[in-house]
């Protein structure tokens, strides 16, 4: 297994036009050489680049990526492929939300306490609120500066212009 691990993460890192090691036993030796004395990436000059060394986080990423994209219909359920990767890809979701949205229940031994609590919740959601208007309206106000100092900028009137209610007029002469 761990061979098998080491042979797919090492294959990431050599090229393309690498030759890719069999599947035998045998060890892989470049020309000339021999056994555990020769390099990897055969001599100077040759065409193919010397493999990496395998670090442990590249192992565990490898691991990572098998185990996130290994997923394949079972053959033998009466559900098409489609739907059971819909059902997978649903059930994959509700566990992250629900790993991520744990709803802390809190009991309350009185009444007192809980009316407390609601307003409280209820003062939180109001300053909350306050806050968002603010913030909307302070972006409102820039934006009705920066469109005011463009138009000044530009030498056009700020205030746009009112439709008059004339027959004549150059808007209803389209």
């Amino acid at each position: 297994m761990e061979s098998l691990i080491h042979e797919r993460v090492g294959a990431q890192f050599r090229s393309s036009s690498a030759p890719r090691t069999g599947t035998s036993s045998a060890p892989v030796t470049p020309k000339g050489g021999s056994g555990s004395s020769a390099s990897l990436g055969g001599r100077p000059g040759s065409a193919s680049p010397k493999a990496r060394k395998l670090t442990k986080e590249a192992e565990l990423e490898f691991l990572r990526r098998q185990q996130r994209y290994g997923w394949a219909p079972d053959r033998s359920s009466t559900l098409s492929g489609v739907e059971q990767l819909k059902k997978h890809l649903e059930a994959a979701e509700k566990k992250a939300l629900e790993a991520t949205t744990k709803v802390k229940i809190k009991r309350y031994q009185t009444k007192a306490e809980l009316e407390e609590a609601t307003k409280a919740m209820f003062e939180r959601a109001k300053n909350s609120r306050a806050k968002l208007d603010a913030f909307v309206e302070k972006k409102h106000e820039e934006e009705r500066q920066q469109y005011t100092a463009t138009c000044k900028k530009l030498s056009i009137s700020a205030r746009r212009p009112k439709a008059s209610s004339q027959p004549g007029s150059a808007r209803e002469k389209h």
